[in-house]
């Protein structure tokens, strides 16, 4: 299929359908660089568009977090890349375990009741296995890259608290203005 074949498909379909190209990039990314290109292609990561908007802010509140804990640890650490290993390697782990999360309950969504239980539960279990051998390593190599381990993988806990402000910073980086749905209850009353 050539790039003309695949244009005269892409104007019969809607765009979040298109088939994409080296020369037809996704919708909003045509002259997008940067920090704002990588925020607008985590939103698309999901196929919900209010899932994928979720996650994407919380993986940007992870990064955040941990970028901001590495910079201290860093300077006021004297196991410095320990703790900069740990807090890398925990800082992707928390977004591994935050995706994996997310389609754990996309999927238990489609089965009945016990068969989502048990398959949540089996999810969970091996999401605290993988951070548990983690954390068993990080401790074996040094007690600086355990710390950092622990709080990388612990800013999916405070991400998930200051979720507000991070989707607010979220939509300021984004250029976003705010539309009635961001508006929160209490600016209303």
């Amino acid at each position: 299929m050539n790039q003309t074949d695949l244009d005269q498909v892409n104007q019969t379909v809607p765009a979040e359908h298109q088939v994409r190209t080296e020369r037809s990039p996704a919708p909003g990314l045509t002259n997008s660089t940067g920090l704002r290109a990588v925020l607008l292609r985590l939103t698309r990561i999901r196929r919900d568009r209010e899932a994928g908007r979720t996650l994407a802010e919380l993986i940007f509140g992870i990064l955040l977090i941990s970028g901001g804990l590495a910079i201290v640890g860093t300077i006021a650490l004297p196991g410095r890349w320990f703790f900069l290993g740990g807090i890398i390697v925990g800082a992707v782990t928390a977004v591994l375990l935050v995706i994996n999360m997310y389609d754990s309950i996309e999927a238990a969504i489609s089965m009945n009741e016990k068969r989502a239980r048990n398959y949540a539960s089996l999810h969970g279990a091996l999401r605290i296995a993988v951070t548990a051998v983690l954390l068993g390593i990080a401790i074996w190599i040094s007690v600086y890259s355990f710390a950092g381990l622990a709080l990388g993988v612990a800013s999916i806990k405070v991400s998930g608290l200051l979720h507000g402000a991070f989707a607010k910073l979220f939509s300021k980086l984004m250029g976003e203005k705010k539309t009635p749905e961001m508006i929160s209850r209490d600016e209303i009353i």
